[in-house]
């Protein structure tokens, strides 16, 4: 198996920006399937007590050609809130630089766990067409007392040319409408939203902030996705996928505790504000997927 790196490298002490580089050259090849690409982030460190969001683009690291890729796997330093990764059209190598919380647009893959993978199943696969950039973002809080070193990477497995015959995608449900009283008892806020299309499942994940004691969405009487943790989240799986036809109302509902003695209110902070976010991954795409605000 063939592999290369899309490696950032901090140029540190001399004034130089880390700008992304291919290992091996990016001159266009043929890709026969099996090849590696992995994107390293430009390490950094989180002070002591902050929380910080980071984001970095990178060109199209595949040489100018259109592929598919078959399996994401990603690695980073434990105490990330989340990695995601967004196409970004045009997007050239670029330093790691602070971001907003707020910011989010369609995307290939996400995840929160320090390691982790998406798999597709035969015949599916996420497309990256020519010219098609990405950028990265990663959100951490560090309440150490000392200083936390970062670094993350996301690994991209190329598929065989012709072997994908139906592209993922990525949906993203948005309950923005959070108002969480200081009453220290649990407090549950729900959504519904409405599929567009019919369409294959393959993953669910949910995101929520430090408030959060469950996450749990049911679609068609079944439950999708139910977690107690709002940080270190393993996402659903379907296997074989499941089916979910056009006009299938999914309801997502988080609960939480809040005794900080002020309101919580939707926000980037995971310290001092509140998420309700259900995620996943389904098939046959339409366009770059679709969302839910």
């Amino acid at each position: 198996m063939r592999a290369c790196s899309i490696v950032c490298l901090l140029l540190a002490g001399c004034g130089g920006a880390p700008l992304g580089a291919v290992d091996g050259g990016a001159d266009a090849r043929t890709f026969t399937g099996g090849e590696t690409v992995t994107l390293h982030l430009s390490p950094f460190s989180v002070a002591a007590g902050a929380e910080v969001y980071k984001c970095q683009d990178f060109a199209n690291p595949f040489g100018g050609g259109d592929v598919d890729i078959d399996s994401f796997s990603s690695h980073f330093t434990p105490g990330a809130h989340h990695l995601l990764m967004f196409y970004k059209a045009g997007a050239v190598d670029a330093p790691l630089a602070d971001c907003s919380g707020f910011e989010f647009s369609a995307g290939p893959y996400g995840s929160q766990r320090p390691d982790d993978q998406m798999v597709y199943p035969p015949g599916v696969g996420v497309g990256i067409d020519r010219g098609m950039g990405l950028r990265v973002q990663v959100h951490y809080l560090n309440a150490s007392p000392s200083p936390l070193p970062v670094e993350a990477t996301i690994t991209m497995r190329v598929a065989a040319p012709g072997s994908v015959t139906a592209r993922a995608a990525v949906f993203f449900f948005n309950n923005t409408d959070l108002d969480i009283p200081a009453t220290g008892q649990p407090i549950t806020i729900s959504k519904t939203c409405t599929l567009p299309s019919d369409l294959n499942l393959l993953q669910t994940t949910g995101h929520m902030h430090s408030h959060g004691t469950r996450l749990t969405a049911v679609a068609q009487g079944r439950t999708i996705f139910d977690t107690a943790s709002f940080s270190d989240v393993a996402p659903a799986l379907f296997d074989p996928p499941l089916p979910l036809a056009a006009g299938t109302q999914v309801t997502f509902s988080c609960t939480y505790v809040n005794d900080t003695g002020a309101p919580l209110t939707f926000g980037e902070s995971a310290r001092s504000n509140e998420m309700c976010i259900l995620s996943g991954q389904f098939y046959p795409a339409f366009g770059q997927g679709f969302g839910c605000l």
